[in-house]
């Protein structure tokens, strides 16, 4: 955590800016002659082999391994499932927010969360993020980003496995 929001810090090697102190820390490792361990993945260098294998672990293991026994939801990693897990199936007695629309029986964890499904699903004029080159109009700008890659023949992830590249990172699955 920063102590002065809107602060950019500075890498002392190469002067590139970063919002956090973590981001800059982690940044600074590529500069490091010792760290010589290298994420196929998303290129962060590591120190040594363990800790690559916590990151890859963390943030790009086997879409497969990270299925909730519970609903079933495929998450891209064993943290994010962890985290699902926590908020959706924890069996502690949780305050839920529900939609205020009309018919709508929605319920959210986070107040913010109700927001944004009343903006996106039920306001009289949406937000809509149109495609500039098929028209497919979204209610994310996520998923209109998701969606260029569908306009495109640009695959920007290769699988360290199989050599294979993907338009999309959840393409990547294990056979």
């Amino acid at each position: 955590m920063d102590l002065q929001p809107g602060k950019k810090l500075e890498c002392p090697k190469c002067s590139k800016m970063f919002k956090t102190s973590f981001e800059l820390t982690k940044h600074i490792v590529t500069h490091d002659p010792d760290a010589k361990v290298k994420c196929e993945v998303c290129g962060m260098i590591s120190k040594n082999r363990f800790a690559l294998a916590s990151h890859i672990s963390r943030f790009h293991t086997n879409p497969k391994q990270a299925s909730c026994n519970t609903c079933h939801r495929v998450f891209s990693n064993p943290y994010n499932l962890r985290i699902h897990i926590k908020n959706i199936h924890n069996t502690k007695e949780r305050h839920l927010f529900p939609c205020t629309f009309p018919g709508c029986e929605k319920t959210y964890l986070v107040k913010g969360d109700v927001v944004k499904h009343v903006e996106t699903e039920h306001a009289k004029n949406p937000v809509r993020y149109p495609c500039g080159l098929c028209g497919h109009e979204f209610k994310k700008n996520t998923d209109l980003e998701r969606h260029m890659a569908t306009h495109t023949t640009e695959k920007v992830y290769k699988c360290s496995t199989c050599e294979r590249d993907f338009t999309h990172v959840g393409s990547m699955k294990r056979d």
